[in-house]
């Protein structure tokens, strides 16, 4: 930690590196099915409150 205790920012080719990794783990989550607990979760929450 500097001085004032914050962090220091990450080096571009660490942004890189992490970008690209999140990149894979979401397209592979986006790339799976939705299980049917979530399905009706999300049908509940297009339904009109009361």
């Amino acid at each position: 930690m500097g001085p004032s205790g914050a962090t220091p920012p990450l080096s571009p080719a660490v942004r890189r590196h992490l970008g690209r990794n999140l990149q894979g783990h979401y397209a592979e989550a986006l790339s799976e099915p939705v299980s049917e607990r979530l399905e009706a979760l999300i049908a509940q929450l297009d339904k009109p409150s009361r």
